[in-house]
C-alpha cells in the first residue's frame, strides 16, 4: 500500500527560495522548500532578541501544488537568466532553484531594496520578473503557513 504522504504529485517538482544576510546579530535569513510530494518546510532564523531559528512543516494539497506550478510558468521565471545580475553576496543574497518539467534554474542575486536598483541594473526586466516571481511566493507561502498554524476554531 502506498503512503499517501511520499506520493508525488508530479514527476519531479522542487523548489527552494533563500534570502539571508549577515548582520550584527549574526546570519539571519528565511528559505523555504518544497518538494514533489507536496512537503513544505519553512525556515526563518532571526538572531533578533536572541530568538531561536522557527521551523514549520507542512503538507500541501494537489490543488496548491498545481497553483504553485502555474504561478511558476506565467511568471516566465524559467526562462531567466541571472547572468546580469547584481552578484554582491557578501553583503547579502537571495537563491531561487526549480526544477520542473525537466527544467532546472539556480539563480543567485543579491538582495535589492528598492524597485530603483532594479530598473538600474543591467537586466532590468529579468530582475522585475524574479522581483515579482518571489513576492507572489512569499506571499502565498507565508499566508499558508500563518493559516496552517494560526487557525483557532471556537
Amino acid at each position: 500500500m502506498t503512503d499517501p504522504q511520499n506520493k508525488s504529485y508530479f514527476n519531479h517538482f522542487y523548489l527552494r527560495y533563500y534570502n539571508g544576510h549577515n548582520n550584527q546579530y549574526g546570519k539571519e535569513y528565511m528559505k523555504f522548500e518544497i518538494f514533489d510530494n507536496g512537503e513544505l518546510n519553512y525556515y526563518n532564523k532571526s538572531r533578533y532578541r536572541n530568538e531561536s531559528e522557527i521551523i514549520k512543516k507542512l503538507h500541501l494539497t494537489r490543488v496548491v501544488m498545481k497553483e504553485i506550478q502555474d504561478i511558476i510558468s506565467q511568471s516566465h521565471i524559467l526562462s531567466q537568466t541571472d547572468t546580469h545580475w547584481p552578484n554582491k553576496i557578501n553583503e547579502s543574497r537571495q537563491e531561487l532553484e526549480i526544477e520542473m518539467n525537466n527544467i532546472h534554474i539556480f539563480f543567485v542575486t543579491s538582495k535589492f531594496g528598492t524597485l530603483n536598483e532594479i530598473r538600474q541594473s543591467k537586466d532590468p526586466q529579468g530582475l522585475l520578473i524574479f522581483y515579482n516571481f518571489i513576492n507572489d511566493l512569499i506571499c502565498l507561502i507565508t499566508t499558508l503557513t500563518k493559516s496552517h498554524f494560526n487557525i483557532h476554531l471556537y
